[in-house]
């Protein structure tokens, strides 16, 4: 059953107003406790060439369609980086490769690291990596 959302946009005097695009979610999504994404940041210039740190986000909630995951920096709409999901227990990691749809930031609160959420849908993965997802989606359910 698919999920509807009205999208909020940013008006030229700091606030928000409604945009009349309706977001259709295909997929309902589940909120993950101790979930975790694992992806290389991307670089710019001559950085690309050496290697690069490996970046670690909270995840928010997840579907079949993508996940939200909380980061200490800012990724740009449209950047695509490959994933490890890692959830509770060691239970699965799932690869796959994503496409950041949206960014929001947050304001950071004492020593919290994470200071902006990042929407991403799911761009590629393999059939095993579709089935370790279905179970971890099953189980969050129960």
């Amino acid at each position: 059953m698919a999920k509807m959302g009205v999208r909020l946009t940013a008006s030229g005097d700091g606030g928000q107003k409604m945009d009349t695009q309706v977001v259709k979610r295909a997929d309902d999504r589940r909120d993950l406790k101790n979930s975790y994404v694992e992806y290389t940041a991307p670089a710019k210039g001559l950085a690309r060439f050496f290697k690069r740190e490996q970046k670690r986000g909270l995840i928010v909630n997840l579907s079949k369609g993508g996940v939200a995951f909380r980061t200490g920096e800012p990724l740009a709409e449209g950047t695509q980086l490959a994933v490890g999901l890692i959830f509770p227990g060691g239970k699965a990691r799932v690869q796959a490769k994503i496409e950041v749809r949206w960014v929001r930031e947050e304001r950071k609160i004492g020593t919290i690291t994470y200071t902006h959420v990042v929407g991403a849908r799911f761009t590629e993965y393999s059939p095993e990596a579709w089935e370790q997802l279905n179970r971890v989606l099953r189980e969050a359910q129960a």
